[in-house]
């Protein structure tokens, strides 16, 4: 009865495939749970989604690049909104932005000349003991679009994101601690342009972190495109902070060049060089059906009206919630060092100090190691010659010490399947991008779910059909299986670690986060 009931967690092909499938089965399950727009809630902590949805259709009822007709309208009613705010308190100030122009270097081969018409709006901070420093949050968005798109992800939600948040805080009883200034830049679409006029303005000097709205795509869950450092982060902790979305793969992306795309938060980040220095912050942006960036799609159809009033919810909320922290908290955004963060399922968020993950790796590449030399230390000194070789069990007390560590060598041999399998792996999963991107490398945005079930069935395949083809030309002990892959797996993660551990040394790179938690388990094991 009791064998009955332990048979599946006996090491066998079924239980082992059955664990596998239950626990890809929870995975993915949570995955497409999660993954969606959440719904919008009934109190919505004094923010006014109807009025703001109303702002985002006025902006994007066609395309209004800079110097266009079009443009001209969309600056109007930004001022429209923004100029009641000032009449109402004396510590509101509009700043209509005419004057501010720049001429910088932009590439090595050209220079580039900007007259501004960018739009400010400053709400002064509450503590007097922060005024005399540049304590001051800057909340920055784009109101231009390309010329072949509405503009409703890039930058339209972002455009009526600030609007709303202007609203908020220049309510007397949610005044911030802070300075808060929100800036309407234009020219964005050409060469950042706006970002570098507003280091002419004379409000620059108040402001020492930042938050830059963005569209990367069309629609969809807004994540933390890059952040500078640990304090700018730690505002995404807030309570306020619902669904906190965001992984340093994206900052990382750009750091190595393989997203292509620019934003403000190069400039605000980078400051002027010799006359202003670069502030703390992060970026927001949407980053869904990202074949719809810059085009036709991307307008409020091209999403859908619950889509878009979910999108924009989530994006004012995650604002909202990471400037209460910026504008109120003690020491908020103080903390230069370099983040860590990954998200679980959209509702918490994971933050380190690149620091804490480097000083982990290097404990654990040592610790690691010494463990796994005294536990097979261990195991050779303690065998008793149980495993299939039970014919010579008998004699190993006899032998002595080296029968032992031939009964341990017999019994780790088989490593090298592991090591065919990852190989042969990584080759099929590099013959499949080659052939999709070969044969139609758009694939991925109107197919996704056929290119992974493409890429699950490949591992599937390449992991089944050569550990089986051992098992007939070369079989193993049931004891040796699980010892030579266990020990292979960590192997592979120390691998792992090791290149974790030089990447964020050398590149600043966080991006393996993951192989951590991958090394935790195979030491474990």
């Amino acid at each position: 009865m009791l064998e009955r009931l332990a048979f599946p967690f006996k090491f066998t092909a079924s239980s082992v495939a059955a664990l596998v499938v239950l626990i890809y089965a929870v995975l993915f399950s949570c995955v497409l749970l999660f993954d969606g727009l959440p719904r919008v809630p009934r109190n919505k902590n004094g923010l006014d989604l109807d009025r703001g949805y109303e702002a985002l259709s006025k902006i994007t009822t066609r395309p209004h690049p800079y110097i266009s007709h079009a443009n001209d309208d969309v600056r109007d009613y930004i001022l429209s909104r923004l100029r009641p705010l000032a009449r109402l308190h004396d510590y509101i100030h509009l700043s209509d932005d005419l004057i501010s122009n720049v001429t910088y270097i932009a590439a090595k081969d050209h220079a580039v000349y900007f007259e501004g018409t960018n739009v400010l709006l400053k709400i002064d901070g509450t503590d007097p003991s922060l005024s005399p420093k540049p304590d001051g949050v800057l909340f920055s968005c784009h109101y231009d679009s390309v010329s072949t798109a509405p503009g409703a992800t890039d930058d339209g939600m972002g455009v009526a994101t600030l609007l709303q948040m202007a609203e908020f805080f220049a309510h007397p009883a949610r005044r911030p601690r802070r300075t808060a200034i929100f800036f309407f830049n234009n020219g964005e679409e050409d060469q950042l342009n706006g970002a570098h006029a507003y280091f002419e303005h004379p409000w620059s000097n108040l402001t020492s972190t930042f938050i830059n709205l963005e569209g990367a795509a069309s629609g969809g869950r807004p994540v933390v495109f890059r952040s500078t450092s640990l304090g700018a982060a730690q505002s995404l902790l807030h309570p306020s902070v619902k669904h906190p979305h965001g992984n340093v793969l994206t900052s990382d992306a750009f750091s190595m060049g393989l997203i292509r795309s620019a934003t403000d938060y190069e400039v605000y980040a980078r400051g002027v060089e010799g006359e202003a220095e670069g502030l703390q912050g992060f970026d927001f942006a949407f980053y869904k059906n990202r074949a719809y960036y810059h085009t036709p799609r991307d307008s409020i159809s091209g999403m859908g009206q619950e889509q878009g009033r979910k999108a924009l919810w989530a994006m004012m909320e995650l604002v909202q919630g990471s400037a209460l922290s910026l504008l109120n908290d003690d020491k908020s955004g103080k903390d230069s060092r370099a983040s860590v963060y990954f998200d679980l399922f959209g509702r918490s968020l994971l933050l380190f100090s690149m620091d804490a993950f480097f000083a982990f790796n290097i404990v654990f590449l040592i610790v690691g190691p010494i463990s796994m030399i005294g536990l097979l230390a261990w195991v050779v000194l303690a065998a008793k010659g149980q495993s299939s070789v039970d014919s010579i069990s008998e004699n190993v007390a006899a032998r002595g010490v080296a029968a032992k560590f031939k009964l341990a060598i017999k019994a780790v041999a088989g490593w090298e399947r592991f090591w065919v399998t990852l190989i042969v792996s990584a080759l099929a999963h590099a013959l499949i991008v080659a052939l999709f991107m070969r044969l139609n490398p758009y694939v991925i945005h109107s197919y996704a779910y056929t290119v992974l079930t493409a890429f699950l069935a490949a591992s599937f395949l390449v992991v089944v059909l050569p550990l089986q083809a051992f098992h007939y030309v070369l079989p193993p002990t049931f004891v040796s299986q699980k010892l030579a892959v266990t020990l292979s797996l960590f192997s592979f993660s120390w691998l792992l670690l090791l290149a974790s551990t030089i990447a964020i040394s050398v590149k600043h790179l966080g991006t393996l986060y993951w192989v951590n938690p991958l090394y935790l388990g195979a030491w474990l094991a």
